[in-house]
């Protein structure tokens, strides 16, 4: 059994940190495979709850307080936000202009 560790939303003042079980799974038809945790996608060390709550924060603080009050990098901080306008906004229409 292996195990992982994620990050999640700060409790008061502390950091809270889960480390999680994962099983080894072998399907007959797909091969050896892990088990899908839903709350923690991918191979994300952050939960989605920690993300969510990022996502909304950046709204309201600049990126270097988000990331200092969660104890991320800058870099992770701004990749959430990222990840985030990407959703949200639309893709920019691109037009070309008479000559």
């Amino acid at each position: 059994m292996q195990r992982r560790r994620a990050r999640e939303v700060p409790l008061l003042i502390y950091r809270v940190v889960c480390d999680v079980p994962v099983r080894c799974l072998r399907c007959p038809d797909c091969g050896p495979t892990r088990e899908r945790i839903d709350w923690l996608p991918g191979r994300s060390t952050v939960t989605t709850t920690l993300r969510q709550w990022v996502e909304r924060l950046v709204a309201l603080l600049p990126i270097g307080h988000i990331a200092d009050l969660v104890g991320f990098h800058w870099h992770t901080a701004k990749a959430i936000d990222k990840q985030r306008l990407q959703c949200d906004l639309p893709a920019p229409v691109q037009t070309r202009l008479p000559t």
